[in-house]
């Protein structure tokens, strides 16, 4: 008699159920993980997406104002302002020349409504009005312009030069011609006096050689101004008396080791962005009416509130690079072009 092993029915669906239930929590473990390498692997390119975008909106942006801070920048530095009166070969600049050095800081970029470099619809509407207009405008100042765009180194020939090119560069003919003379008359005018003092030194050693030429000069002699000027020095000391400040402040700055012309490029390098055009209320270059008030007060009070600022305007014009006799010397230059 053989033994045969009891069969449990419920056996095959214990094991059947136990594999299931591992197969799910596989799977189930399996899911979760991809989830989460996905998950983190989106994140992670967003992130970089991001910083990336970043980057690229913050060099754009940089890259767009770059020319405004430059164009800006120019206004108030020595390159827009003493760029002018001639090239290294000490002839007139070019038109084109004229406005890379001065215009280009405001028309480069259409900066406080000025016609912008190569728009033909906003230069049509200026030259209408004919080239005549715009020359006087260059040459005077309009609205925020000042007179030759700041740099009154230029000559009158050199701005018009510099008008026609702009037209031109914008599809606009302008109809004229750069007036070439003003080159060439230095070199004939001096060429001319050499010959002109020529017959007046033949003159004088003429008079000096022959008798009866030293006759009239004779004449010459009693009229000579000794005696009349007995009665203006007595009259000297009342006239020093008033004009001692004005003495003392020329005496002052005459005695500095400063070129003659310190004032005048000290005013062209810093001074005109403000004075120029009068901005902030500032007194206008030149203006008699503005200066007068001021000018009364003395030029100690000038020189302090040039040396320290007073109101809108900053100590030294913001040009503490200066020495105090330079700025000095720009008030002097200014004071000068307003009596």
């Amino acid at each position: 008699m053989s033994y045969q092993k009891p069969n449990d029915p419920m056996a095959k669906n214990i094991i059947a159920v136990a594999a299931i239930v591992l197969l799910a929590a596989v799977a189930i473990l399996v899911t979760s993980l991809f989830k989460t390498i996905q998950r983190n692997t989106v994140e992670g390119s967003a992130e970089d997406i991001a910083a990336a975008s970043a980057v690229k909106i913050e060099k754009s942006s940089a890259a767009a104002d770059a020319p405004v801070n430059e164009n800006i920048a120019k206004i108030g530095t020595t390159e827009g302002a003493t760029s002018g009166a001639g090239n290294s070969a000490g002839g007139p600049l070019s038109g084109k020349d004229v406005f890379a050095a001065t215009c280009n800081a405001c028309h480069g970029t259409g900066v406080l409504e000025s016609p912008k470099f190569g728009d033909k619809a906003a230069w049509a509407p200026r030259f209408a009005n004919g080239f005549d207009s715009l020359l006087n405008s260059a040459l005077n100042g309009k609205g925020n312009m000042p007179a030759k765009g700041g740099n009154a180194a230029l000559s009158d020939n050199e701005i018009k030069g510099a008008i026609i090119y702009m037209l031109k560069e914008a599809g606009i003919d302008a109809g004229v011609t750069v007036d070439a003379a003003p080159a060439d008359s230095k070199p004939a005018a001096a060429k001319d006096t050499t010959k002109a003092e020529a017959p007046a030194t033949e003159a004088k050693t003429a008079t000096t050689t022959e008798e009866p030429a030293a006759t009239p000069a004779q004449p010459t002699a009693p009229s000579t101004p000794e005696k009349p000027t007995a009665p203006a020095a007595s009259t000297a000391p009342e006239q020093t008396k008033a004009e001692q400040p004005a003495a003392a402040a020329s005496t002052q700055t005459a005695s500095n080791d400063l070129p003659a012309d310190a004032g005048e490029k000290r005013y062209k390098t810093t001074c005109f962005t403000c004075h120029a055009t009068g901005v902030a209320g500032s007194p206008i270059f030149g203006n008699k009416e503005a200066w007068a008030p001021r000018i009364a007060q003395g030029k100690d009070v000038l020189y302090h509130n040039a040396l320290n600022g007073k109101g809108a305007m900053p100590p030294k014009g913001t040009a503490m690079d200066a020495s105090d006799d330079e700025i000095k010397a720009a008030v002097d230059y200014m004071v000068s072009h307003a009596q």
